[in-house]
């Protein structure tokens, strides 16, 4: 009888001590704050983005989209920005600030959603955070104006808040007149000069943004181009001169900046395939507004799904 009474009393114990423990965890699950922020903040809505940021080598939280609301998070550690993955966002929101030339602001598509926007608002929502958007590009920019914008306090303070900082900049650097009337008899090596210029010019504007974001899995997308210039129909008008050049240029141009993007640790999106096909031949005038030069607002969803993909 003795032995069965010591028998259950060590029984009683393990049950007491499993039942303790299990109480604890729920309250004391690391786990647990951001559990409700997956599950209570779907809706993306713009903040502060002043919000201040998490510690240095904090963990950043990705919770899978198609998980239930019984399913735990998902937790990875702090990304390098050379690793492309999905962009989380810290502290409960999501930080997006735009930089670079007219494509990005929007231009003369004064009703559309920019892609900026798009894929902030889109990265946000998959996260299960809150949006915070800034779109700072500037119409008529070209590479020497955002390495100055980059100078300023304001800029900085952006950068040290944004987790993604999408840049489209070069195309305004360009004389393609003149490239035409010297270039439209020879090959790509006629252009290398200027283009070579203008991508070690985003290099820099790429390797200060890196060095100006401080949040925990903060990302760079940089975007090509369709074209550096006219496209179209209206490039299509321009002659076949204007096209021949205007292809070099864009071609040698994305190539570098693809190159550059790897060397810093950027993500590098290829918009020319989306807008003209694998063969660089298919008519992108639906695409554009009507003067052949920026996007429409149809335009700007195929941008903001290129950028999303290479993102996600």
């Amino acid at each position: 009888m003795k032995r069965i009474l010591r028998i259950l009393s060590v029984v009683v114990v393990v049950v007491v001590v499993a039942g303790v423990a299990i109480g604890l965890r729920p309250n004391s699950h690391a786990f647990g704050s951001v559990f409700r922020v997956r599950h209570t903040s779907r809706s993306a809505s713009v903040a502060d983005p002043g919000t201040p940021a998490s510690p240095a080598g904090a963990p950043t939280w990705s919770p899978d989209a198609s998980a239930s609301s019984a399913d735990s998070p998902t937790v990875t550690t702090t990304r390098a920005v050379s690793e492309v993955g999905r962009v989380t966002g810290h502290g409960g929101t999501l930080t997006t600030l735009g930089l670079g030339d007219s494509v990005p602001q929007g231009g003369p598509c004064t009703n559309c959603t920019t892609f900026v926007e798009r894929v902030g608002t889109d990265m946000a929502r998959h996260a299960g955070v809150k949006a915070a958007v800034r779109n700072e590009s500037v119409s008529g920019y070209k590479t020497a104006d955002v390495l100055t914008q980059l100078e300023s306090t304001s800029a900085q303070s952006l950068l040290k808040t944004s987790d993604l900082a999408i840049v489209t900049i070069g195309a305004n650097d360009f004389d393609l007149d003149a490239l035409v009337s010297q270039c439209a008899d020879s090959e790509e090596s006629c252009v290398a000069g200027d283009v070579n210029d203008v991508t070690d010019r985003v290099r820099t504007i790429l390797e200060r943004i890196k060095a100006g974001m401080t949040t925990p899995g903060a990302t760079i997308a940089v975007t090509g181009y369709w074209n550096v210039g006219l496209d179209g129909k209206v490039g299509r008008d321009m002659g076949a001169d204007y096209v021949k050049v205007s292809t070099m240029v864009t071609e040698a141009f994305n190539a570098n900046v693809k190159k550059i993007a790897n060397d810093v640790g950027a993500v590098y999106v290829d918009v020319r395939t989306p807008f003209k096909g694998a063969d660089g031949r298919r008519d992108d005038t639906a695409l554009l507004t009507d003067d052949g030069d920026h996007p429409s607002d149809e335009g700007h969803k195929v941008l903001a799904e290129a950028v999303e993909a290479q993102l996600s």
